[in-house]
């Protein structure tokens, strides 16, 4: 039987590798002394590379070491399984192990993880044997806590020549595609029919006859057999953990399997060319993690929302199979840019702010990357201490921190986020799309203005991945950002959902094409111009589009045919801007031009008043209200968090310019709710708050760049409000 998460973690990648046994136990202690119970290693650094340097002869004298010390002074281990980061005699064995890309051309094996064909016979039958000698070797070593698999699953992010490119090309790939193809299509003449292509109609006699699309479709090749490609590339990265995640339960029954990996990578936002997707991979594993680097190419600084996207984004994919997640790695200092950066110089507010936005979005564990960056990789990668292990400011945050973590036992698993009443639907197979016409920008962009009118308005959001969208009926608005394709019974169930009283909102090329990438004779399909009560006639690209209500549209004006629908806005020339169609029970929004990007690129508060407007009068409020005395340039982003017996609120003051250092803040608790006390947890301070209207209010005085946590103790244990509604 599985041992569960017991208790508060707080944990450090570590490597032991790098630094003398003398060093080693200074920094363990010293990170005990931080409160730091929980240590990843063995993943990348510390692994199968520098464990069985030559074949057959494994050296464990300094996992060991680590292992022990470890004990000693009461930490646990997260033991990563070292196959991300193959040894490199196992190239001599078989040279066909590194994965290729489609000119033919071997990924280097010295230069970043991920390098080796997950398809590849040879390497799973050496991956396989070292799992087993590791496992077999730690299962019962009383540090060890679980496992991790691999390292950032997927294809590489970065090419050897610093951009993503496709991968993989080898022929034991191929042959699997074959095979993977036979068994989706079934029969030949189905497959042909498939991948139609006017500039060219190969005719496919055998299933293995088949190659890998070496062009992406807006160079001109067939659409579905792109996505024929990306599809089973994602299955393949998906069995790759599955059969790791199997032989270790084989060995080792007891520990937890977690998994690392990413959303919103800068090289590859989407995660088509890496082959991830974290909503399926974390059905997978017992739990899963996430990568967050937020002052990396200074994202946080270019889009004031992405932490909180990122973090919603993994609570959601997580709430797949109703697990807690981790945040595998938090940056820990100054980040990236080589002798030319930090592209963020990130300090103790930084670490306090990311801390309080995991806590705040529900993560059971903040590890920080690294605890000690490594002088052979001068390319700035964060670190509690110094190159000499010496104490910093971010070290004593963190340790501050910690103390609350404990001592108000902020990671329980009783501790809930309010129950979301808005939900944004995103598709892997749209995605692919996208990143084959070479929309990534434009789909990016759209998922970012879709999650920020939220954001921005203090409401609660859930993604929900097109293959759940049974799922829509849990809330009372569902939104599509760049939604190109959907199956039948998707739009049928979306159909469904609003004639039972939900509302939803769309946007020009709504249900554009069909499952295989091919037009909708018409547009939106014909179940969703009954939803819509419209029909598309016409588009024409125009970047810059204003509706007589001065809301600013973007890139496309879309000429519509009216079947029912009423006009909510409209532009010069009299044509629809905005309508709106009442079905059933429920309605249905769609914009004709994009006007959440419109509202986004140009801080157009207009589109937002009208869209919040809309949602207030359909019951979506604000979960938290926060009004600020007096802005000017100051932003705090607000999170709830409730059990049985209190709410945890917490706020985060960042992308700050006003002049003054402290500014005021009333905090409206926007749910019917009642307290018999609060405090502020860092500084203790009371907070004196009242109720009215059967909301709680108060006040409080923050610091620019400063994060705050509360907690208020319910009235007689009351029921859990979001849970009973």
């Amino acid at each position: 039987m599985k041992v569960e998460q017991n208790g508060n973690l707080y944990g450090a990648g570590y490597y032991s590798d790098f630094f003398s046994e003398e060093e080693c136990r200074i920094d363990i202690k010293n990170m005990r002394e931080a409160g730091i119970n929980l240590i990843r290693t063995g993943e990348l650094f510390n692994g199968w590379d520098q464990i069985e340097r030559e074949k057959g002869k494994f050296d464990f004298k300094n996992m060991d070491f680590f292992f022990d010390c470890c004990q000693e002074y009461g930490i646990q281990i997260l033991l990563g399984t070292g196959t991300a980061s193959p040894p490199q005699w196992l190239k001599k064995i078989d040279k066909s192990i590194p994965i290729m890309d489609a000119e033919g051309k071997q990924y280097p094996s010295d230069a970043t993880y991920g390098w080796a064909c997950p398809h590849n016979p040879t390497y799973e039958k050496y991956w396989k044997r070292y799992l087993k000698t590791i496992v077999l070797r730690y299962k019962d070593h009383p540090a060890l806590y679980g496992y991790q698999i691999h390292n950032e699953i997927g294809f590489p992010f970065m090419s050897d020549e610093n951009k993503v490119a496709k991968y993989c090309f080898c022929e034991h790939s191929k042959r699997n595609f074959g095979t993977w193809l036979e068994k989706k299509y079934c029969s030949l003449e189905e497959l042909n029919k498939s991948y139609w292509w006017s500039a060219s109609n190969p005719y496919y006699s055998s299933f293995q006859d088949i190659q890998p699309p070496s062009s992406l479709p807006k160079s001109w090749s067939s659409v579905t057999r792109w996505l024929d490609f990306r599809q089973f590339m994602i299955d393949s990265i998906i069995e790759f953990v599955r059969k790791k995640k199997d032989w270790i339960n084989t060995w080792d029954g007891r520990h937890l399997i977690s998994l690392n990996t990413f959303f919103l990578k800068g090289e590859d936002p989407l995660g088509v060319m890496c082959a991830i997707d974290p909503f399926r991979l974390s059905s997978v594993v017992d739990i899963i993690g996430f990568d967050l680097y937020p002052g990396s190419s200074n994202k946080q600084e270019k889009w004031p929302e992405f932490s909180s996207l990122f973090l919603d984004l993994s609570r959601s994919a997580s709430g797949r199979k109703d697990q807690a997640f981790w945040m595998l790695e938090v940056e820990s200092g100054p980040i990236n840019g080589w002798a030319l950066g930090p592209h963020h110089n990130t300090d103790k507010q930084d670490i306090k702010r990311n801390t309080c936005r995991c806590l705040g979005h529900n993560a059971k564990m903040q590890l920080y990357m690294g605890y000690r960056e490594w002088l052979f990789q001068p390319i700035n990668w964060g670190g509690l201490v110094n190159l000499n292990g010496e104490k910093t400011e971010r070290y004593f945050m963190v340790k501050e921190i910690n103390q609350k973590i404990q001592q108000y036992d902020l990671q329980s698993f009783s501790l809930k986020p309010l129950q979301a009443k808005a939900a944004i639907v995103i598709s892997k197979d749209n995605d692919i799309l996208c990143q084959g016409f070479g929309h990534v920008s434009f789909m990016f962009d759209s998922l970012r203005a879709h999650y920020r009118i939220f954001w921005e308005a203090g409401i609660a959001v859930d993604f929900i991945p097109a293959e759940d969208i049974e799922k829509i009926f849990s809330y009372k608005i569902v939104i599509f950002p760049f939604l190109l394709t959907g199956s039948r019974s998707f739009f049928e169930t979306i159909n469904e959902y609003v004639w039972q009283g939900g509302m939803i909102y769309g946007e020009p090329r709504f249900s554009f094409l069909d499952e295989k990438g091919w037009y909708q004779k018409e547009r939106p399909v014909a179940i969703m111009q009954q939803v819509f009560g419209m029909k598309s006639i016409g588009i024409e690209k125009k970047e810059h589009v204003v509706t007589n209500g001065k809301c600013m549209g973007y890139w496309h004006e879309e000429t519509i045919e009216k079947k029912g629908c009423s006009v909510l806005d409209v532009y010069s020339d009299g044509k629809p801007a905005i309508v709106e169609h009442l079905w059933g029970k429920g309605k249905a929004i769609y914009g004709t031009s994009h006007f959440m990007l419109g509202y986004m690129n140009n801080n157009e508060s207009l589109f937002f008043e009208k869209f919040i407007k809309i949602l207030h009068e359909e019951g979506v409020e604000k979960t938290i209200i926060l009004k600020y005395v007096k802005q000017e340039g100051h932003h705090v982003e607000a999170q709830v968090l409730e059990d049985i017996k209190r709410f945890v609120i917490f706020l985060e003051s960042s992308q700050t310019t006003g002049k003054e250092e402290w500014f005021s803040i009333e905090i409206i608790l926007g749910i019917p709710c009642s307290a018999n006390s609060g405090k502020e947890l860092f500084t203790s301070q009371p907070v004196q708050f009242f109720e009215k209207e059967n909301k709680i209010h108060f006040s409080w005085k923050m610091k620019k760049n400063e994060s705050c946590i509360f907690e208020l103790q319910k009235k007689n244990e009351e029921n859990l409000s979001a849970q009973t509604e």
